[in-house]
């Protein structure tokens, strides 16, 4: 039997939280983001409209957002928000000499807000990002600076002389993550959906990985059918939805671990929460304040509930999770269930 490992406190005491004057020190700019004129480059080359709303943030450090806004018509651009002009100066150089001239144009800085749009999957950190925006028919799905991307791409083929694919999806990460990536999904694809007649199903299905470009850091991923949870929330089969996701995770847990893959334990949660109090002390200063108390007792129950090691999605929610209804173009009488094969997303976070 091993013993518990030894986890820091999580307690306001060593979560970084501005106090005094410092605790408003980028609320006034952040404050002025909700709304912003585009950009006149965007709005002649991608036909946005006047006025761009914020739409989601995220923290990528106490200094630092990642921002996405979206036109009266529902079009999206992302970018970065910088607490310090010079950084965003830095930011935008590397990023166009890292993209060239042929993407260069689609970088615009706003100094007045010090942001840094990003249109047409623009991003030094995902060289790969641009070229799939550029497919024709393509569509970013997602689109998180320096981080990740999503893309649907229409009319595939892996081959010129294959039969295009109507539609599939690429994933857009940084070259050094993108076959280690694609070897886990793989050895996931491998347990979920067994080519031996014999081996028993898993009771979920996950993307086939029909090509890996590790050079720009894109993995090509077939569609997966069903619509996700998200879509079934005002349905009467939410229940049994909800249900066969929690098999379908829990299906996941019995999986048999890749290999090369990082162990995240107690500790490392733990770590994953101060590190997001952290850049939330600056940036949403009340938010961390509020919540600090709660902080020893999630420190605590993850000592006590530390289970033998499994296989972790870790970003697991309603929209990670296909659900295929048993009769697509039927809507299921009251004793059918309509709840059939179900699908997992995204394998980032894999641990």
């Amino acid at each position: 039997m091993t013993s518990r490992p030894t986890l820091p406190e999580l307690s306001s005491s060593n979560v970084p939280l501005p106090t005094g004057a410092d605790r408003q020190l980028y609320t006034p700019a952040i404050n002025q983001l909700a709304t912003i004129a585009t950009p006149p480059t965007l709005q002649r080359h991608l036909a946005l409209g006047q006025t761009l709303r914020l739409v989601r943030m995220w923290p990528q450090s106490a200094t630092e957002l990642a921002v996405c806004y979206a036109d009266a018509s529902g079009q999206q651009v992302v970018g970065q928000w910088f607490a310090d002009a010079a950084a965003r100066e830095k930011c935008a150089r590397r990023t166009a000499r890292a993209v060239g001239d042929q993407y260069a144009h689609w970088l615009c800085e706003i100094p007045a807000h010090n942001l840094l749009l990003q249109a047409q999957g623009v991003d030094r950190e995902l060289p790969g990002l641009a070229t799939l925006a550029g497919h024709p028919d393509s569509e970013i799905i997602v689109h998180r600076p320096h981080r990740r991307g999503v893309v649907r791409l229409r009319n595939w083929a892996q081959h010129a002389h294959e039969s295009p694919a109507p539609v599939t999806y690429a994933k857009a990460v940084r070259p050094r993550q993108a076959s280690a990536l694609a070897a886990a999904m793989r050895q996931i694809h491998a347990q979920t959906s067994p080519t031996d007649a014999s081996a028993r199903p898993a009771g979920f299905i996950t993307p086939a990985v029909l090509d890996v470009d590790a050079t720009n850091g894109t993995i090509v991923l077939a569609p997966l059918p069903g619509r996700p949870l998200l879509a079934w929330y005002a349905t009467r089969q939410l229940p049994q939805a909800a249900h066969a996701a929690g098999s379908a995770l829990r299906a996941l847990h019995d999986l048999a671990l890749p290999g090369d893959i990082a162990p995240h334990d107690a500790d490392a949660e733990v770590g994953v929460l101060t590190k997001w109090f952290a850049r939330l002390a600056t940036i949403a200063p009340t938010l961390p304040q509020a919540w600090t108390r709660h902080l020893d007792c999630i420190a605590s129950e993850l000592r006590l509930t530390t289970s033998a090691p499994v296989l972790l999605h870790r970003d697991f929610y309603d929209k990670q999770v296909f659900i295929q209804a048993t009769s697509p173009n039927t809507a299921p009488t009251p004793s059918q269930t309509g709840i059939g094969q179900v699908g997992i997303l995204d394998f980032d976070t894999l641990a």
